[in-house]
């Protein structure tokens, strides 16, 4: 994890085209580490900062609210491609209430939703996708 913190800090282009990160942790492995969610939301961001066109994310855990996803991802200009796996026992995924995606041509999701409300706000975004 430290090799990332340091990739994303010392970046120097001003743009990152693609970003893919795949966690899986299930707490029930005795001597699992913790799953960082601060540390995870900090890539996410640093991705944003500089630019992202491409992010993918595969998260799946046991025990983790899927809350700490940074909201600032669903208003992210700059993103062209963006694939959502994200899979947890603790609840269902909900999109924001604000979501823009400008630029947004291919979107792939694998969650499950808490509402109908979150649907719909996926379905607005999708409704400017290229088929």
């Amino acid at each position: 994890m430290n090799f990332v913190d340091r990739v994303l800090l010392f970046h120097s282009r001003p743009s990152v085209v693609r970003f893919r990160l795949k966690c899986i942790h299930y707490n029930d492995r005795i001597g699992a580490p913790e799953f960082d969610t601060l540390r995870i939301d900090g890539w996410i961001r640093a991705v944003m900062w500089h630019s992202i066109q491409e992010l993918e994310l595969d998260i799946t855990e046991s025990d983790i609210n899927l809350e700490f996803l940074p909201a600032s991802l669903f208003t992210c200009e700059t993103l062209v491609v963006l694939k959502l796996c994200l899979v947890s026992g603790y609840d269902s995924f909900e999109f924001p209430s604000k979501v823009c995606l400008p630029r947004l041509k291919i979107l792939h999701i694998c969650v499950g939703f808490s509402n109908a409300e979150s649907v719909e706000r996926m379905f607005l975004v999708a409704q400017f996708l290229r088929i």
